[in-house]
Order: C-alpha cells, then structure tokens, then sequence
C-alpha cells in the first residue's frame, strides 16, 4: 500500500469531524456569553446599589431633608432609575440606610429571559472633624 492509496481512503474525515467540532465550539461560546451578561448585571446591580445607598445617606445629612425625611428614598430611587436598574427596597430612615436594586438581564441570545441580578448595600455618614 502506498501513502496516496492510505490518504484516499481517509478524503472528507477532517469534515466529517469538523461537523462534531463545530456545533460544540459554538455551544460553548453561547453558555459564555450567556454567563458574561449575568456577572456583568450583578457588577451593575452591586455598583448601583452602593451609589444609591450613598445618595440617600448624603440626602440624610443634608438640613432640609434630615433624618427620616423622604428625600433620601427618593435620592436613592433616582439613582437607580438613572443607571437603569429598579430599587427593591430603601431602608432610608436612619443610618445606616441598606439599599437594594435590581437590574434586569440584558441577555445577547435570549437565554436569560426574565431575570434580574440584585444588589444591596449599605452607607452611613462620616462625622466631620472640622
């Protein structure tokens, strides 16, 4: 048997395989985006919640709203609105005010339907020294 002869028995198996390759390369690639976007909401939904959570402690601090006031939950909702995410829940009464957004999924197959990372967090105020 010469080399030519051993090669023609063997023309179209790099396709052949290639057709198994493929479809699996893909499929990975799909579950990483996927998994992509939902590390990328939970990083939005956390940083969102810490800018919220600061917002209605600085909205504590402030004269006119002072302790207990509605301006603090309504500085945190307009934080939260402004990067896109929905708060949960403002414990915005006293400090430490606790703050928790959710921010919806933005999916690039569609995989992720309907889902929501959240995020909470806290703040409180800094005495000034001066």
């Amino acid at each position: 048997m010469t080399p030519g002869q051993r090669l023609a028995g063997q023309r179209g198996s790099g396709a052949v395989a290639m057709l198994a390759i493929v479809p699996a390369v893909v499929a990975v690639m799909v579950v990483t985006l996927e998994a992509t976007a939902m590390v990328a909401a939970g990083a939005a939904a956390a940083g969102t919640a810490d800018l919220a959570a600061l917002a209605a402690a600085g909205a504590l601090a402030e004269p006119p709203g002072g302790r207990g006031s509605p301006s603090a939950d309504a500085a945190a909702a307009r934080i939260a609105s402004a990067n896109r995410a929905r708060m949960v829940s403002c414990r915005c009464d006293d400090v430490p005010v606790e703050v928790t957004v959710a921010v919806r999924v933005t999916s690039p197959f569609g995989l992720l339907a309907d889902r929501t990372a959240t995020g909470t967090a806290r703040a409180t105020l800094v005495p000034d020294d001066s």
